[in-house]
């Protein structure tokens, strides 16, 4: 996204939405806990003051159980959507929105183009396991939660092979 900033282009990251949203006091973060309980909290001692939600555990639990990830969507999409459009309203120019799941959650007509930036399926399984300093086994299982990049090639209306 930096890239797109030093061109001037205003950005906006979903990622980072979905983090702020699940932050304590956030909607989202209410949201996730009416879903998964408080077993989803670092501390689950309602006394402690640790609220934040233990990412690796509900990552864990949502690659792995696709109805969990159902969940978890259905609870945190339409907060994440709504402050995308939120951010993306207030600003001018070029907006450049970084959508992890555009295409599976068919949310391309949403944007007046779309722009993929593929790479071997060992630069992804590597970027993720830096990214999220995950096992390998765990970036695969979250890579195989989307859709394969060939069939979103087909999707986008620009490829970058990086």
């Amino acid at each position: 996204m930096a890239e797109f900033e030093r061109l001037g282009a205003a950005t906006v990251s979903l990622d980072d939405i979905a983090l702020s949203q699940a932050q304590p006091g956030r909607d989202g973060y209410r949201a996730i806990l009416r879903a998964f309980g408080r077993n989803v909290v670092l501390n689950h001692d309602p006394k402690s003051k640790n609220e934040t939600i233990d990412r690796r555990l509900l990552g864990e639990m949502v690659f792995n159980d696709k109805t969990a990830r159902l969940k978890l969507e259905k609870a945190t999409h339409p907060l994440i959507l709504r402050e995308m459009k939120r951010l993306v309203g207030e600003m001018n120019g070029v907006v450049v929105v970084d959508v992890p799941l555009l295409f599976e959650k068919n949310l391309q007509n949403r944007f007046d183009a779309t722009l993929l930036i593929s790479c071997r399926p060992d630069q992804q399984i590597r970027r993720i396991v830096r990214r999220d300093g995950l096992a390998l086994a765990e970036a695969r299982r979250r890579l195989k939660a989307q859709w394969s990049l060939a069939k979103k090639r087909t999707l986008a209306d620009v490829v970058i092979d990086a």
